[in-house]
């Protein structure tokens, strides 16, 4: 399976659905998220849970992901908006 090609969705699903390609999701996410499964920066630079469609507050992420996030608004060259 090209994971490349999936959309963010079917990565879900085969993450929910099948644990042994769990690893395979996780890099490809990690690789066009830049944050760890199931975490991405949403359009105004706020943490968003995909899994659970809500937006998770600097000072409730995981340090792992905060880490991450800061790192790629600092890419963005943009500060998470207000």
């Amino acid at each position: 399976m090209n994971f490349k090609t999936l959309s963010e969705h079917q990565l879900l699903l085969i993450h929910t659905d099948t644990p042994q390609a769990r690893g395979k999701v996780e890099i490809q996410w990690g690789l066009r998220y830049a944050l760890p499964f199931p975490y991405k920066l949403d359009i105004r630079n706020n943490i968003l849970n995909v899994m659970t469609g809500e937006v998770v507050a600097d000072e409730e992420a995981p340090d792992e992901v905060l880490r991450y996030a800061n790192a790629l608004r600092m890419k963005r060259g943009k500060r998470r908006a207000e």
